[in-house]
């Protein structure tokens, strides 16, 4: 579902972040740059699961409503 997979894709970011904080960007840049790579696609990624949820739910209030 999409909230298992927003939820998972959050974790991923959290622990990213958590990765970037205590990184030597000038002793491994290119460790970092993969790090901040894959931490803006997550967030690409979380970003259009949260819209697509979103219009879901709305799709769906519609129905009901």
């Amino acid at each position: 579902s999409i909230e298992t997979s927003l939820e998972k894709l959050g974790q991923e970011r959290t622990r990213l972040e958590k990765e970037l904080a205590g990184i030597d960007f000038t002793r491994d840049a290119a460790h970092a740059r993969k790090v901040t790579e894959r931490h803006g696609a997550l967030a690409r990624e979380i970003e259009q699961l949260e819209t697509r949820w979103l219009e879901l739910s709305e799709r769906l209030e519609s129905l009901n409503g």
